[in-house]
C-alpha cells in the first residue's frame, strides 16, 4: 500500500521539479569538465562491465566520476563498486532517499550521462533533481525530452556504440 501511493507521487514530485529546476542548466566545453556523473540500471554484467570501462577511460581523462545505479527487484549487483538505490528507498510521500542519493544528488556535475535507454519514474526523478548543467541521453520518447539538455539518436543499440558516440559529441562542446 505505502509502495501504491509513494508511486503516485513521485510523478508529480518530478513533474514539479522538470517546470522548476534545483539548478541553470547548459553545456560545458569538455576540456573544462570536471566532474562527471553516470547514471544507470543495473540490468547484467555486460553493461556493468562497458560503464567500468567508461569510467576508467574518463578517469584517465582527468575527470572525477562518480555513478549511481538503480537495481531493480530480481536483479544481481555484479560488482559492489558503484553506489545504488532500490525501490526500498522510495518514502511514503514520494520521495527517493538514501545516503547514496544524496551524495549523487549533491554533485553539481557538469554532464550527466543517463546509460539507459528510456527512463523509469525512478530514474527521472532522479535526473530531475540533479544538480547537473548537462544531462545527457540517447533519444527519449517525447514525454521524457524535458529531462536533457542533449539526446543523441544511436547509429547502434549496442552499448559500448552508445557511449563511444556520447563521448564524440560532448568532446566536440567547446
Amino acid at each position: 500500500m505505502k509502495l501504491m501511493i509513494a508511486r503516485k507521487i513521485l510523478p508529480f514530485n518530478t513533474r514539479k521539479l522538470v517546470k522548476n529546476p534545483p539548478v541553470s542548466r547548459g553545456s560545458t566545453p569538455f576540456q573544462e569538465v570536471q566532474q562527471i556523473g553516470i547514471l544507470y540500471t543495473i540490468e547484467d554484467k555486460a553493461k556493468h562491465q562497458e560503464v567500468s570501462l567508461l569510467v576508467q577511460e574518463l578517469e584517465e581523462m582527468g575527470k572525477k566520476v562518480q555513478v549511481l545505479c538503480y537495481k531493480p527487484k530480481n536483479a544481481d549487483n555484479p560488482d559492489f563498486r558503484f553506489e545504488f538505490f532500490e525501490e526500498a528507498n522510495l518514502s511514503f510521500f514520494g520521495r527517493l532517499e538514501g545516503e547514496s542519493i544524496d551524495t549523487f544528488l549533491k554533485k553539481p556535475f557538469d554532464y550527466l550521462f543517463f546509460l539507459d535507454k528510456e527512463a523509469n519514474l525512478y530514474m527521472e526523478n532522479i535526473l530531475a533533481r540533479s544538480k547537473a548543467r548537462c544531462r545527457v541521453a540517447i533519444n527519449q520518447p517525447e514525454d521524457k525530452r524535458a529531462l536533457f539538455e542533449l539526446m543523441i539518436q544511436p547509429k547502434s543499440q549496442n552499448l559500448r556504440e552508445l557511449i563511444a558516440e556520447i563521448l564524440r559529441y560532448v568532446k566536440c562542446i567547446g
